[in-house]
Formats: C-alpha cells, sequence, structure tokens
C-alpha cells in the first residue's frame, strides 16, 4: 500500500471529521432512498431519479480574517441494494480545473508554478465505534477517506480512495501533526491499495511548452477505482455525483449494508489551499430498507 501525503486534506478532514464536533450537535442525516434503476454517474442532476428526491442542505464554514463564513452543500443519496449513489452541488463562481500547472518563464528560462490549485469535495467515512468519540481524550479512529479532484481524479471519473488514521501517539512513519489545546494529533493517510487514478510528472528543463500539465490521468485499478465519479460546473456551480458497491470485498474499505447507518463529514475546497476549505458538521447515511 502507498503512503502518500496530501496536507490540505489531512488538515481539512481533521477539522470536519473531529470527535469534538461530533459530540456537540446531533448529526444531520441524509437518507439513501432504495430505487430501482440507478442514474448515471456524469455530473448531471436532471435525471429522473435525482428529481424526484428533495435534497438535504448541509452547512460548511471556514474561518476568513477572523469570522465565519458559511457554504450550503446540497446532498441527495439513494441505493439500488448494490450500490450507493450520492449526489453533492454547491456554488462556486469559478470552476478551477489546474493543479500546479508549470507555466514557461522566458527571463528566467525554466518553467514555474503558475499558482492554479483545483476545486475538490471530500467524504470521511467513520470505520469503527470510535468516530463519535473525543480522540483527544486517548481514542484513536480511522475513517475511510473518498477525495474527488478537479484536476487530479475527474478526467479518470473516480474519487481518490483511501483511509486516514488518526492517533494521540505517534507511530514510526507519522510525520504529519496538528498540535491543539489538550495535545498533538498524530495524522496518516493511507491510498488504497491499487494505482491511484494520477501520476505526478517531472518537469522538464527545457521548453516543451508555454503551458504544461502537473499530473497525468491513467486508469486506477483494484481498490483505488472503487469509487467512482464525475464532477460538472456550469458556470456558477458544482454538480458532482459519486457511486460505490455498498460491499466492495477490499479489506481497506468501509462495508455497507441496507438498513445500516454510517457517520461521515464532509469538506469542501476552493482551489485546494490550506486557508481555502470549508468542513461540515456531523452528518449521518441512513441507507433505507
Amino acid at each position: 500500500m502507498t503512503k502518500t501525503v496530501h496536507i490540505q486534506v489531512l488538515v481539512a478532514v481533521l477539522l470536519l471529521s473531529s470527535p469534538v464536533r461530533l459530540l456537540i450537535a446531533e448529526p444531520i442525516e441524509i437518507v439513501a432512498v432504495r430505487i430501482e434503476a440507478p442514474p448515471i454517474v456524469d455530473g448531471v442532476s436532471t435525471d429522473p431519479t435525482w428529481l424526484a428526491i428533495s435534497p438535504v442542505s448541509v452547512t460548511v464554514q471556514k474561518t476568513v480574517d477572523g469570522r465565519l463564513v458559511k457554504h450550503q452543500v446540497h446532498l441527495r443519496a439513494v441505493h439500488d441494494g448494490e450500490r450507493l449513489h450520492l449526489l453533492a452541488q454547491w456554488d462556486d463562481s469559478t470552476g478551477d480545473t489546474g493543479h500546479h500547472t508549470r507555466v514557461w518563464d522566458e527571463k528566467r528560462s525554466r518553467y514555474v508554478d503558475a499558482g492554479d490549485r483545483e476545486d475538490g469535495l471530500a467524504i470521511s467515512w467513520a470505520m469503527g465505534d470510535d468516530f463519535s468519540a473525543c480522540m483527544l481524550a486517548g481514542i484513536a479512529y480511522q475513517a475511510d477517506l473518498w477525495h474527488w479532484m478537479a484536476c487530479r481524479t475527474n478526467p479518470a471519473r473516480v474519487a481518490a480512495d483511501g483511509r486516514l488514521i488518526m492517533s494521540t501517539k505517534r507511530q514510526s512513519d507519522m510525520t504529519n501533526q496538528w498540535k491543539t489545546k489538550r495535545g498533538t494529533v498524530y495524522i496518516d493517510k493511507l491510498d488504497d491499495g491499487g494505482d491511484g487514478p494520477f501520476s505526478k510528472q517531472a518537469t522538464p528543463k527545457q521548453f516543451e511548452g508555454p503551458r504544461l500539465a502537473r499530473y497525468r490521468t491513467q486508469p486506477p485499478t483494484g481498490s483505488q477505482a472503487d469509487v467512482h465519479a464525475q464532477g460538472r460546473h456550469d458556470g456558477s456551480r458544482w454538480t458532482l455525483e459519486l457511486a460505490r458497491r455498498l460491499d466492495t470485498k477490499h479489506p481497506d474499505d468501509l462495508t455497507m449494508v441496507v438498513g445500516g447507518i454510517y457517520p461521515f463529514a464532509i469538506a469542501v475546497f476552493d482551489r485546494e489551499t490550506d486557508e481555502d476549505h470549508r468542513t461540515s458538521g456531523p452528518l449521518q447515511l441512513r441507507i433505507a430498507e
């Protein structure tokens, strides 16, 4: 299993899925309605299946210059007994689909970072009963992390699939940490088994064009191919569809069943910088009989 570090995601999911927050408020419930014909995963919300279901509005928020700024994400969920489908929509005036693009600097005769950062959405699913316990009191937990990225994963029609591991005790390979008033939380993020949907390309030293993509799309394999996803930006908002088998048969995934209830939380990224993510409070998915 390959270990990767996406520090923006790690910090954001730490904040959004923190057990401290989950203890403060009752979770908002999203019910996955049972349907016969599942929608096509194409990032379009006009499928009759979605039009027949009322969305649940979830507040995501961030602090800007000392004040809390709130936005809304509208969620819908369905299942056919085999596969879970989610639809998320949120306003965003700019659909940012580039990430660390390399641009040629004539004066320096080399490529430099264009400064572009992609939009994205992450979902953190509880793996175990300790998700809602206070980890800062000494209880560690793991989460199944789905991360859709407008540049790196959307062209492959998937979301990155991995596990978030949080602990109050440092493990030998934990290099990321988050200091709190009650102590230090150590964070690790592992990709699921298989090949991921993108790879980083080396920056050429010679001129090969005015703009070069930093990441190359590749077909995901194994557990990395579990979460199908497609996002579309219409000029003012993102529409994102995700779908995954309830039981992937992969040991690194959360197994879901009809009738089950699953705590989760979301983070929305606008240009995916440390300061530009918005996080939800506690949520739960109920998969209706």
